[in-house]
């Protein structure tokens, strides 16, 4: 049996990351030469080029001054910085594209050589004014001042239930009369020996059969005016739970109580309504007078004598500007109640309640995020590929393609050597 040397093996195996090595050693030889070469090209003495050199310096500085000028109208897209945009770019074009054509109109006593290098500067420059302004004016303006609205879904563990509010208007007669006790909130189920919930655990809230959530109503009615002076406005309850209240899904609820009086002598009408309520249904971290005033939570109308289920859907709204908040899908649902146990004219001495029960059946949440079509970021990076394809299509015309193949690097040396030779520098 013929033995396996494993020498050969292992310099088998390094043979193909010699010939790597090789290639990239000589890759890099290569691309040294090329540099030294232009160098040496640069530095020749008493030759002139056309395109020259200054207006090659020119267009590069100008670009620069366009750049700036760019930056700034991507990161704030005013009407002014657009106008700054179009007059630098046609201002710059003019002028290059001037002062390329007394260059190229020298006389052939000048001697003049065309560079194919400083040809490809001037038309990168030239022709990235006219493609990126163009796509300014066309493209990134209009996505840079557009707003629109993305729509993602996630899914939130245990949400927090929502803050809700009762009101009523002060000079609605027709309204239940909003009473400041009790005002009660029961977790799950309804039992008046449950301890607090701030008491419990994360875990001991998610498996206990009912807790006190009380504490979480805002103490007493509060008033709202209109305006500082005004008599209109409203008298309200309002309900922030803590973020200890949660949800555990379908099934598990809360249940508050609010309690009023009902005069049935002052209907406002030939009719005499039942007693009503508005609710709100909003962002427990935020009050309700700025759900109110901000517009955070629609207002609807609700029967308060009878037993309302309220079935919340996650919505969060992210606006570009201001801050992200709730914005609930909300279903109502009301039993009404058979009788009324609160009517004043009637000498009543009890106190009816609207009864509300909160549920969150699911967690998937919808979250919408307003902005801009596009960012500076995302014009940057268009910015940059199409920079890329004018550097490309300027590399091509002026003819680099072919020059590079051409490009006789060693009769170059010798002719330069050759000079500062004669002139006494070596």
């Amino acid at each position: 049996m013929e033995r396996v040397s494993w020498l050969g093996l292992l310099h088998a195996g390094f043979r193909p990351f010699k010939q790597w090595v090789r290639s990239s050693v000589d890759l890099v030889s290569k691309l040294r030469r090329h540099v030294y070469c232009s160098l040496i090209k640069w530095s020749e003495e008493g030759t002139k080029f056309t395109p020259t050199r200054g207006t090659v310096v020119l267009s590069l500085m100008g670009f620069l001054l366009y750049l700036v000028v760019g930056l700034l109208a991507i990161n704030f897209p005013a009407q002014g910085f657009r106008i700054a945009v179009r007059a630098t770019s046609v201002t710059l074009f003019l002028v290059l594209g001037l002062k390329v054509a007394y260059d190229l109109r020298q006389p052939p006593a000048s001697n003049a050589k065309y560079d194919r290098n400083l040809a490809n500067g001037m038309l990168v420059v030239m022709i990235s004014l006219i493609v990126l302004t163009a796509l300014y004016e066309k493209r990134w303006y209009n996505k840079l001042t557009t707003m629109v609205v993305e729509v993602r879904q996630d899914v939130v563990p245990n949400p927090r239930f929502p803050a809700v509010a009762l009101s009523q208007d002060m000079l609605a007669t027709y309204q239940a009369q909003l009473v400041p006790q009790p005002l009660k909130c029961f977790l799950n189920k309804f039992d008046e020996e449950a301890p607090m919930c701030h008491s419990l655990s994360r875990p001991e809230l998610l498996t206990a059969h009912s807790c006190n959530c009380n504490d979480s109503w805002v103490a007493g009615v509060q008033q709202r005016f209109e305006a500082p002076g005004s008599k209109q406005g409203s008298y309200y309850v309002s309900f922030r739970p803590d973020h200890d209240i949660i949800s555990r899904g379908a099934g598990v609820y809360m249940t508050l109580h609010a309690f009023f009086k009902f005069n049935t002598s002052n209907p406002g009408g030939h009719s005499v309504p039942s007693p009503v309520l508005w609710i709100m249904v909003y962002d427990p971290d935020i009050s309700f007078e700025e759900a109110y005033t901000g517009g955070y939570g629609p207002l609807n109308l609700l029967n308060a004598n009878g037993v309302t289920t309220i079935n919340i859907g996650l919505n969060f709204f992210e606006p570009a500007i201001g801050f992200a908040y709730y914005k609930y899908d909300v279903k109502f649902s009301t039993a009404e109640n058979l009788n009324l146990v609160c009517d004043v004219t009637k000498n009543a001495t009890e106190l009816c309640h609207a009864s509300l029960i909160i549920q969150i059946p699911r967690f998937d949440r919808t979250v919408q995020t307003e902005k801009m079509s596009m960012q500076w970021p995302d014009v940057i990076a268009e910015v940059g590929a199409y920079f890329a394809l004018v550097q490309i299509l300027s590399w091509i015309v002026p003819g680099q393609v072919l020059a590079s193949y051409q490009h006789d690097c060693p009769r170059l040396f010798l002719r330069t050597s050759i000079m500062r030779y004669q002139k006494g520098k070596w």
